[in-house]
């Protein structure tokens, strides 16, 4: 259950009557739930939310990485990863309309083609990104489901964009590294 509460409302019910009464002592006209008339209008829209995107235990967070982005989407375990990537490649052409970071130095900007096709990896030694990716096996049209290809919740994937030679892959992927220049300074 999703819910909305004023910052400066307290609830309070008895058998007779609702309302709603602010911090400051102020009495505000509520609805038969007891809230608000803007607090329930909000609540309403966070429920209508939530149940257009429910979350349950068939589904799982995975984090999408590409240069300097990470992504972090909930997506059907049982779901062919063909779905997964209409959903990751919606979310980067709204979210990323003039591509994707690559990496700072050099500058690199990565466009999201209009007709992309993605690669994912996985860490080849889970825990240690300096081991490099191996490519995460998806079936020949994606048919796979994440739980198939090994994936569990939290699980790392990289993914890139396929050109027309789609067996040489790279994945590139930016770390957060350590500034030891910064941490000797004492900055």
């Amino acid at each position: 259950s999703v819910g909305v509460s004023h910052p400066h409302a307290h609830v309070v019910a008895s058998r007779r009557h609702v309302i709603s009464r602010r911090t400051d002592g102020e009495q505000l006209p509520c609805t038969a739930s007891g809230r608000h008339p803007r607090i329930e209008a909000k609540s309403t829209a966070v429920r209508n939310v939530a149940e257009m995107s429910t979350v349950d235990e068939a589904h799982i967070s995975v984090r999408f990485k590409h240069g300097l982005h990470t992504i972090y989407l909930f997506v059907d375990a049982l779901a062919p990863f063909s779905s997964v990537t209409e959903e990751l490649l919606e979310l980067l052409r709204e979210r990323y309309p003039s591509g994707l970071t690559t990496s700072v130095a050099p500058p690199k900007q990565t466009p999201v083609p209009s007709d992309a096709k993605l690669a994912y990896g996985v860490l080849t030694v889970p825990n240690d990104p300096s081991r490099g990716w191996k490519r995460l096996k998806v079936g020949q049209d994606e048919e796979y489901n994440p739980t198939k290809c090994g994936l569990k919740n939290n699980s790392i994937v990289a993914f890139t964009f396929l050109g027309d030679d789609d067996d040489d892959v790279l994945f590139e992927v930016e770390w957060p590294k350590e500034d030891d220049e910064l941490y000797e300074k004492g900055g």
